[in-house]
C-alpha cells in the first residue's frame, strides 16, 4: 500500500514538473504562435473578401437581370397595347391586365429564385472546408514509421 501511495506522489511531482516545462516552451514560442495567428487570420481575411466580393457580383448581376427584364417587360407591353396586338388565346387585343398579371408572375418567379444567392457564401466556406481536408488527406506525415 505504502508503493502505491509513493508512486502516486512521484507521479503529482511529474505532472507538475511536466506542466512547468510545457508552461515555459509555451511563453518561448510565444512569438511563433503570434506569427502563426496572424498568417491565418490573413488568410481567414482573404477568403472572407473573396467570398463578400463574389456574394455581391451575383446580387448585383441578379438586380440588373432582374430590373432589365421589368424594363423590357414594360417596353413589350407597350408595343403590344399601342400596336394593338391580338391575344392568340382570346383573339382579342392585348389587355394590360393580361400583360401585368404576366409580367408580375415572372417577376415573383425572379425573386424566389434570387432567394438562392444567400445560400452562395456556405457553398464557398463548403469549397474551402474541402479543400483543407484534401490537404490533410494528401499531406506527407513528418515523422516516418520504422
Amino acid at each position: 500500500m505504502q508503493k502505491f501511495v509513493e508512486f502516486t506522489k512521484l507521479g503529482g511531482i511529474m505532472e507538475e514538473v511536466l506542466h512547468a516545462i510545457k508552461l515555459v516552451i509555451g511563453f518561448a514560442n510565444e512569438d511563433l504562435a503570434i506569427q502563426r495567428y496572424e498568417k491565418c487570420a490573413e488568410n481567414a481575411l482573404v477568403v472572407a473578401l473573396h467570398a463578400a466580393k463574389t456574394t455581391g457580383w451575383i446580387s448585383g448581376l441578379f438586380m440588373v437581370a432582374m430590373f432589365s427584364f421589368n424594363v423590357y417587360g414594360c417596353l413589350l407591353a407597350g408595343i403590344l397595347i399601342r400596336y394593338q396586338w391580338t391575344n392568340p388565346a382570346t383573339g382579342q387585343p392585348y389587355q394590360i391586365v393580361e400583360i401585368v398579371i404576366c409580367l408580375q408572375a415572372v417577376i415573383f418567379s425572379l425573386m424566389s429564385s434570387g432567394e438562392l444567392v444567400p445560400i452562395i457564401p456556405a457553398i464557398i466556406k463548403g469549397l474551402a472546408a474541402g479543400k483543407r481536408i484534401f490537404d490533410v488527406i494528401e499531406r506527407e506525415p513528418k515523422i516516418r514509421g520504422g
